[in-house]
């Protein structure tokens, strides 16, 4: 586990935002690891865990949009039954809420979960990081 930079950006909700988002931080040769977007009627957030997330958020101000960053854990874990349960257990005994949670996870081996929570300091004590 660890504590990572995420990049969110506030979109419009139409055809063609997320691809020109992708276009400018792939010619920047920026690598995504976790990615997140929802949407609503008119506007949506996408959500990037990459390997330079400072370019990226200059990138996406650059172009006009919202962007910001913050700090968020990642967790790798095997995927296996209880592991997100432990996780939880964890978090929730020293009262820090789960506010949102992206990942994947292959069928075997390792997946990696990105979490944004209510406070960072009693999360790292909670997971022993």
């Amino acid at each position: 586990m660890q504590i990572v930079k995420q990049i969110s950006i506030v979109i419009n909700n139409s055809p063609g935002t997320l691809a020109r988002i992708c276009r400018a931080l792939e010619e920047a040769g920026i690598n995504l690891s976790g990615f997140a977007a929802w949407g609503e009627q008119d506007h949506g957030i996408v959500r990037v865990v990459c390997d330079r997330p400072l370019k990226a958020l200059d990138l996406v101000e650059g172009a006009g949009m919202i962007a910001f960053s913050s700090e968020i854990l990642e967790v790798r874990r095997e995927n296996r039954p209880g592991e997100l349960l432990e996780i939880a257990e964890s978090l929730a005994n020293d009262r820090v809420n789960i506010d949102y949670a992206y990942g994947s996870a292959p069928a075997t081996g390792a997946g990696t979960m990105y979490l944004g929570v209510s406070d960072m300091a009693r999360a790292r004590r909670a997971l022993k990081i």
